[in-house]
């Protein structure tokens, strides 16, 4: 959520972050402060990782020693939480203009859809899972650099 949050690029994205996380939660709350201070240092880890001229973000998936299972989950959630971030930053397809970027988003509107039922624990579905977790990552570099360009364009 935090990396479509970032990506869709609002000026209040912090604000965004913080008040899908914590609405309506009891801000007097001890926990709820320590877990407000280990978001935001979160979203400024995940911003600088973006923003940084080597554009260093990748998921924060699971360890590859997890089962392929636990893996391609943790895929699918990456890709349903990227998308509703980016919902919640206000960007729609019609934000987009480059047609491979518009592919990029429906591509991991269908990951969100994998069936974690026909997955065996053989090499063709660790590779295949290796690549749409790279796919991922490049998708969400596409939404990024193409919402980041249009920013700079129209400030």
């Amino acid at each position: 959520m935090l990396c479509g949050i970032l990506c869709g690029g609002g000026v209040d994205s912090s604000a965004l972050w913080m008040s899908a996380l914590f609405d309506g939660v009891d801000e007097a709350d001890l926990l709820v402060g320590e877990c407000r201070q280990e978001m935001d240092r979160l979203y400024q880890q995940t911003r600088e990782a973006l923003e940084g001229p080597e554009s260093t973000m990748e998921p924060l998936l699971p360890s590859e020693r997890l089962p392929l299972k636990v893996r391609a989950e943790a895929v699918r959630d990456w890709s349903r939480g990227f998308l509703y971030g980016i919902g919640l930053a206000g960007i729609s397809q019609d934000a987009l203009q480059s047609e491979q970027t518009r592919e990029a988003l429906h591509d991991l509107a269908e990951i969100t859809r994998m069936d974690l039922g026909v997955l065996g624990d053989d090499e063709d579905d660790e590779d295949a899972l290796m690549q749409v977790s790279e796919y991922v990552w490049v998708a969400a570099m596409l939404v990024y650099h193409e919402l980041d360009s249009n920013r700079t364009a129209s400030s």
